[in-house]
């Protein structure tokens, strides 16, 4: 696994702040306090910690006076492919993605993921042995007073088996040994409080004295037992024939209930089922009269309606202008001015015939009259003229509106997809004549509904009508079943079975009570202590003693395995930790200390680097310098990251774990975790970054703002 993005949103100082980091070696550079030791501890609670958490440690974490709540995001590589992490612990939501499982959503499947993918299936065992802090080197550096080989020895067995999953053997077989020497106290001397085993072997000869007293009475207690046996026989008889005639006589009571309550129920689901066909055939003819009602729109019928009236209206006046007129029908201004301009023709040619070519007086004054005559006649006809012009002037205009009008009308008509008003006429009258009919469903609709909605209404009668087709059903199933329902008696046979009934009553009490009274001397005779339970105790004793004994052995030879496995396995872990440890040992001291020594109690000795004659083969750590102690459980960490996590597994990460190191042997330090890095991703952080080389991803981390500053 090899970690690429980090981003951490109100987590302790950090508001909102992301890392990148690169497959190899990563130096986070950073004074004290800012934030080194908050990255590393975000890697642990991203990886492990459930967001769901209420833990009071994990709430700690996040930011003072934060309002959108403590949210990790984490992008890493396993096995050539990218997944993305992300944990919000203000909604307790977590995801991750991948291309080979998609969306992951589900809290327990994400925790498998990420423990196949890392190594690790617990953030304790994560950061036993992938997590090197400062702390921890630093408590084993050197206390005065202590061995450091004895602090060594503990701290890497605790976290091998922490790691590994495995259970601690040696504490196991302590407490199996243990628990073997609580089940046996007093078995081989007195004790006040003997153990499980003692108690029963104690038990079991009580046991068998009181059997053998009880045994004498227990015969006698049989034979009473016997005859109360018969008793018990003839009263169960008549309880039988008891039941049997109460449950006869309920079955014929309960059959006539039940056939006035099928009648009743009928009744009223019939009364019900008419109701709701009547609202339904009156909603149906109130949704036809509706629909033909709303053929054409309310609107429309008024739109054509007042086209009609404004057309009848102007024919209204035709006819009144015509009526008022003094004119006679046929008369026109053409003819009119015809004849006027004949008279005219007439009138001037007779005065110019008197003028110019009449001598004789007299004739000229007839002609001139005449002609005088048609001038007075051609004037009037004039006037006339002028009226006759005004007429039709006037009934122009009249006829020219009836024509708007009437196209008014028929543009009404052709909007509604009527041919003509009178079948626009018939299609309202049918309207209207649905509408009473419809007024007239609704009025009897109000009347079955009661005033209520019909809706309402007809929903309440269908689930009243649901309710007593299932108790319809319910009561034909029960007179179906019921053996009397085909047996009815008579009023009179069902008093006599009442008189046999009462009179078995009778009897069953008498006999009830000479039951109790035997039941009442068997008691005194059982006040002791029965055989049966006796001997059932004897026996269970017995088994318990047998159980007990065989917890035992099994308990000493798991004892002896979990030694024989204990010791086997310290031994393959120091065979696979050695070289190791001293490969990785001498790199760091610069070829000072080649040779390291795990023994099978996983105890670290460190070769004597000295040539001088006498000198000791191995070097006591008490005798090595902080710095060279830090080196050697550095050392010892990564050899269990590698024994532990190999191959693509959890990154190595140290928290200014090179304190204590002289710059020559920091350098070295360094130097070996780049090659480390071609294999595993290495994260450092570190306080300066004096004597670093690339390549490395140096990441300089920002350092807090103080209230002067």
């Amino acid at each position: 696994m090899r970690l690429r993005r980090l981003r951490l949103r109100n987590f302790r100082r950090f508001g909102d702040y992301e890392l990148n980091l690169a497959p190899g070696l990563n130096l986070l550079i950073g004074s004290n306090e800012s934030g080194k030791s908050t990255i590393i501890d975000a890697l642990g609670v991203v990886l492990f910690v459930d967001s769901s958490t209420k833990a009071k440690a994990v709430r700690d974490l996040e930011s003072w006076g934060s309002t959108g709540g403590m949210r990790l995001e984490l992008t890493f590589e396993h096995g050539g492919r990218e997944y993305e992490l992300s944990k919000d612990f203000g909604t307790g939501r977590v995801e991750l993605s991948g291309p080979d499982i998609g969306l992951v959503a589900e809290r327990g499947k994400v925790n498998e993921f990420v423990a196949e993918m890392i190594g690790f299936g617990s953030r304790e065992a994560f950061e036993s042995v992938a997590m090197v802090r400062q702390g921890e080197l630093v408590a084993f550096g050197g206390q005065p007073g202590k061995s450091r080989r004895a602090e060594l020895v503990p701290m890497i067995e605790r976290k091998m088996t922490s790691a590994s999953g495995r259970v601690d053997a040696a504490a196991v077989v302590a407490a199996l040994l243990e628990h073997t020497r609580e089940l046996r106290v007093g078995m081989d001397r007195p004790a006040a409080r003997p153990g499980r085993l003692k108690s029963l072997v104690d038990e079991g000869r009580t046991l068998a004295q009181r059997i053998a007293l009880v045994s004498q009475e227990w015969t006698r207690q049989l034979s009473r037992k016997a005859a109360h046996a018969r008793r018990r026989e003839e009263w169960a008889a008549v309880r039988d024939d008891l039941d049997r005639l109460v449950r006869i006589v309920e079955e014929q009571e309960s059959s006539i209930q039940l056939s006035e309550e099928l009648e009743l129920t009928r009744g009223k689901l019939l009364e019900r089922e008419t109701t709701i066909a009547r609202i339904r055939k009156l909603k149906a003819d109130l949704d036809d009269a509706g629909c033909e009602k709303e053929s054409v729109p309310a609107v429309e019928v008024e739109v054509v309606k007042f086209a009609r009236g404004d057309l009848e209206a102007t024919e209204r006046l035709i006819s009144q202008f015509k009526e008022g007129s003094t004119l006679k029908e046929g008369v026109s201004s053409s003819k009119t001015g015809a004849v006027c301009a004949a008279l005219v023709i007439v009138g001037l040619a007779t005065a110019s015939a008197t003028i110019f070519t009449v001598d004789d007086p007299t004739t000229r004054i007839l002609l001139g009259g005449a002609a005088s005559v048609l001038l007075l006649w051609s004037i009037v006809q004039f006037r006339r003229l002028a009226r006759i012009l005004e007429y039709e002037r006037g009934l122009r205009n009249h006829m020219r509106e009836r024509g708007k009008r009437e196209l008014a009308l028929q543009s009404a008509l052709m909007k509604i997809g009527v041919p003509s008003y009178a079948e626009f006429a018939r299609i309202t009258e049918i309207q209207d004549t649905l509408w009473r009919r419809a007024e007239i469903s609704r009025a009897q609709l109000d009347e079955v509904c009661d005033g209520k909605d019909p809706e309402e209404f007809e929903e309440q009668l269908r689930t009243e009508a649901v309710s007593l087709g299932r108790r319809r059903a319910e009561l034909d199933g029960l007179l179906g079943g019921n053996d009397a329902a085909e047996l009815l008696v008579d009023r009179a046979g069902l008093a006599k079975l009442r008189e046999e009934r009462d009179s078995k009553k009778e009897l069953e009490a008498r006999l009830q009570r000479a039951n109790d009274d035997d039941q009442i001397r068997m008691e005194r005779d059982e006040e002791g202590d029965a055989l049966p339970d006796l001997e059932a105790r004897q026996e269970s004793v017995v088994a318990e003693i047998d159980r007990v004994e065989r917890r035992i052995r099994i308990m000493q030879l798991a004892a002896g395995g979990l030694e024989d496995a204990l010791s086997s396995t310290k031994k393959e872990a120091a065979e696979v930790l050695t070289p190791i440890i001293s490969r990785v040992l001498e790199r760091i001291t610069g070829g000072r200390y080649s040779g390291v020594s795990v023994s099978k109690d996983l105890e670290v000795s460190v070769d004597n680097p000295s040539l001088l004659p006498g000198a000791p083969d191995n070097v006591l750590q008490s005798d090595l310098s902080t710095g060279t102690v830090d080196q050697v459980y550095l050392a010892t960490r990564y050899a269990l990251l590698e024994f532990l996590s190999s191959q693509d597994g959890a990154p190595f990460i140290l928290d200014d774990s090179l304190v204590n190191c002289d710059p020559e042997r920091r350098e070295l330090a360094l130097e070996l975790m780049r090659e480390m890095s071609t294999e595993r991703q290495v994260i450092a952080c570190m306080c300066e970054d004096h004597g670093v080389e690339q390549p490395v991803n140096l990441i300089r981390l920002p350092s807090i703002k103080t209230p002067s500053s």
